[in-house]
């Protein structure tokens, strides 16, 4: 199909086309869907997030930009457990994904709306606890609550689990579920098995219900 084309369709909410364009390195009310899959608008985002961390989609590793492909497409299931070992790429590939995914205004006419709901939310489960032990979690848990797709890193980062990092996992997992059929991703730089050691049945089989991708490769921050 001609880009042209694309790009009309794009404009017009098609989600194949938009995630075509962005393939490519080019620069609405969500309908009902099955439990598990949802489509996600894409366009440029208002605000990057984690700014000073560089990435780009062509720089994705090329399995998972597919994976992330079917997945705002609504062509497989929300959520994604991502994991794999350290310095793989795991939060790059998701950050560069909240560059493009974007919350559609409810009203079109209106600048208003864009920034009444938070865009794509990245935070840290270890953040998270602490922002809940301190009382500060209002910001955070807004953008559990309402953002369109979030991203929790370093999910069981820790040998010993407690009672607060299961509970506030457990919260955002249902929460996620609940709201937004589930949308979100969930990076661990453990396995699901060694996951399954810290954390109960409840917390696995939503962790692990919708997509699980094992990133692999060498360290890229090591320098050769």
């Amino acid at each position: 199909m001609q880009t042209d084309d694309l790009r009309k369709l794009a404009a017009a909410g098609d989600v194949d086309a938009q995630w075509a364009l962005l393939t490519q390195g080019s620069d609405q009310d969500r309908p009902t869907e099955p439990e598990g899959l949802r489509s996600l608008p894409l366009a440029p985002a208002q605000r990057r997030l984690l700014k000073n961390l560089p990435r780009s989609m062509p720089e994705v590793d090329a399995a998972l930009r597919d994976v992330f492909g079917r997945l705002v497409r609504g062509k497989a299931p929300w959520p994604l457990l991502l994991f794999g070992a350290v310095g793989t790429g795991k939060t790059r590939g998701a950050l560069a994904l909240c560059d493009v995914v974007f919350e559609a205004p409810k009203d079109p006419e209106s600048c208003i709306d864009c920034f009444r709901v938070p865009n794509p939310a990245y935070m840290t489960l270890e953040n998270l606890c602490t922002a809940v032990i301190r009382n500060r979690d209002t910001d955070e848990w807004r953008h559990v609550n309402e953002g369109i797709l979030l991203v929790l890193d370093e999910i069981g980062s820790r040998a010993n689990i407690g009672d607060l990092q299961c509970s506030t996992l457990q919260r955002v997992l249902d929460v996620r579920e609940q709201q937004h059929n589930r949308v979100g991703i969930y990076i661990s730089n453990l396995s699901p098995s060694q996951l399954a050691g810290l954390y109960d049945d409840r917390i696995m089989s939503r962790l692990t219900c919708g997509t699980v991708f094992k990133l692999s490769g060498p360290d890229r921050r090591q320098r050769s």
